[in-house]
């Protein structure tokens, strides 16, 4: 059984409507754009390979922890679903996530 309190998470499918990309949360600021042109063209064909990171926040929606751009380019591909890991962590464990996957 996964343990879904974990800070390890849960990989789920969930809706990329349901993502937020919370401004000054993310400490990478300034994205490539040629290898943002490319991406979503590469979604749409192959869909999300690697899944993005998510918090649940105030019960209504997932705050993006890591995987910007893969959000991005799901949602310019038209997805509707993306794979994610969920992982049940407060505010300072995520914002360390974050740190760790900009690095």
């Amino acid at each position: 059984m996964t343990d879904t309190t974990s800070a390890a998470g849960e990989l789920r499918s969930i809706s990329v409507a349901d993502v937020t990309a919370e401004e000054g949360f993310n400490p990478r600021s300034a994205f490539d754009a040629r290898q943002l042109e490319a991406l979503p063209a590469s979604v749409a064909q192959h869909g999300v390979v690697t899944p993005i990171r998510v918090a649940p926040h105030n019960g209504s929606y997932y705050r993006l922890i890591a995987g910007e751009r893969r959000l991005r380019a799901a949602q310019q591909a038209g997805l509707e679903q993306i794979p994610a890991v969920v992982a049940h962590v407060d505010d300072h464990t995520a914002g360390l996530f974050a740190i760790a996957r900009a690095a």
